[in-house]
């Protein structure tokens, strides 16, 4: 027995743990994500039914899994107009079903045999990259199908509103129906087109592992595991590519995730709340990742191809150097040069905050001024943040006070709000002392 609480909190871990995984299954199997979408839907109003009374699975994500593809493949078999597909289909995966009903039960890791199945994930994120679809709309397609991430969480990511977002999903899904894109990776000559978004995608997905905009919980770690295991086997499938400046970005984007990862046991506190990057204990720095993505870097270099993915890796190495501060000089002008690829307001605001710390508050203020002159970062935390960092340094308090409420009103993360909280009782404190160094970066 369960009670109702308990199962909805086992479905919302499976769903936010295993989501991408079992939809990326199910596309396999019916061929259509909202097909997918639809099966998942009805494997969890039959785990609502079911677990009350029989309780809790040891493994809900192998549950839905299991009883998902069941129902998926009695779907297809009622589909007498593609009675041809389904038996294809039929065959091809029932050895695979039937082992893993029958493994879950005695201790067998339940989605080794899908693993073992050309990744199913990185099929998904091409799909979800067809150049049938606008570039905004393949990256939410992709947060949403592989991430699970919900709507509100992609809005976040876009600086858009909500409806918005929702609008843009279901027109991504309805031009894939029409146009009957296939769930594949595609062939050589249509697999160079399509690796630019694949990598902003992959990117992301570590982004929002790495600072989830929701929740209780600084970072996602099953997340960022999960970019850079897609990032090495995308580096896998297409090292045959004769293009230098693809293998380079691909290179060069799995030395940024190693090099921002490697950095995730200093990142916060006991309390879980943030440590800001010049405050954290570099002995909890993990070198050996450090050193391997370093070397990650310098064979892309060897292509003499550069992209934006080599310029955020190489900032990151930046970070990493054995001296007592970053030169944020090199790095104001790597952002300035990352901004010709990369025309974002959140490039800029990287630009602006590394300038402040190489020339002082008012070249940052100056800066952000320029950034947000039409509001568009209103709902960005950590433009808030870093107004008030610099606000601060020039002896602004009450300025930098407001731009903490800011921030505090515009976070939706359990530990981000938590660390506000704390920036704003400490400049409550500071308005009549001089305020020490400190970092506005989100933290890494």
């Amino acid at each position: 027995m369960a009670t109702a609480r308990e199962v909805e909190a086992a479905l919302e871990e499976a769903c936010r743990t295993e989501y991408g995984r079992i939809v990326s299954v199910l596309t396999r199997v019916l061929g259509s994500i909202d097909a997918a979408e639809d099966v998942l839907q009805t494997g969890f109003s039959r785990a609502l039914r079911v677990w009350p009374e029989r309780g809790i699975p040891s493994n809900p994500a192998a549950w839905l899994t299991t009883v998902s593809r069941r129902i998926a493949i009695d779907t297809i078999r009622q589909r007498k107009r593609r009675q041809a597909a389904s038996d294809r289909v039929v065959a091809e995966h029932r050895a695979g079903f039937d082992a893993v009903n029958d493994r879950t039960s005695n201790g067998v890791d339940p989605f080794e045999l899908i693993d073992q199945w050309p990744d199913e994930r990185l099929r998904l994120i091409f799909t979800c990259c067809h150049p049938v679809l606008d570039p905004n709309a393949r990256v939410a397609l992709t947060l949403k199908e592989v991430c699970g991430i919900t709507t509100a969480g992609i809005a976040g990511a876009f600086l858009i509103r909500e409806s918005t977002a929702a609008q843009r999903l279901v027109r991504a899904k309805r031009r894939l129906r029409e146009n009957e894109v296939r769930f594949e990776v595609p062939e050589r000559n249509e697999l160079y087109d399509r690796l630019e978004d694949v990598r902003r995608v992959i990117h992301l997905v570590f982004s929002e592992g790495y600072l989830p905009r929701h929740g209780e919980r600084l970072t996602r770690l099953d997340l960022c595991e999960e970019a850079i295991r897609l990032a090495r086997v995308l580096i896998e499938l297409t090292n045959e590519i004769d293009a230098p400046a693809s293998r380079a970005e691909n290179l060069g984007l799995l030395a940024e995730l190693i090099f921002t990862n490697s950095r995730r046991h200093a990142r916060t506190d006991s309390e879980g709340r943030p440590i800001l990057l010049e405050d954290q204990d570099r002995s909890l720095w993990i070198r050996e990742e450090a050193a391997e993505a370093q070397s990650l870097l310098d064979l892309a270099l060897e292509y003499e191809s550069p992209g934006p993915h080599q310029i955020k890796a190489a900032i990151a190495s930046l970070h990493h150097e054995e001296r007592d501060t970053p030169d944020w000089d090199q790095i104001a002008r790597l952002y300035a040069t990352l901004y010709r690829y990369e025309p974002t307001e959140i490039v800029r605001l990287n630009q602006a905050v590394a300038r402040g710390f190489a020339s002082g508050p008012e070249a940052a203020l100056k800066l952000l001024s320029r950034i947000n002159a039409g509001g568009e970062m209103g709902d960005y935390p950590y433009f808030h943040l870093a107004q008030a960092r610099f606000l601060e340094e020039a002896g602004r308090y009450e300025a930098a006070w407001e731009s903490l409420g800011l921030a505090r009103a515009a976070s939706r993360n359990g530990s981000e709000q938590r660390f506000i909280d704390e920036q704003i009782k400490t400049i409550q404190t500071r308005r009549r002392e001089q305020p020490t160094a400190g970092s506005v970066h989100p933290p890494e």
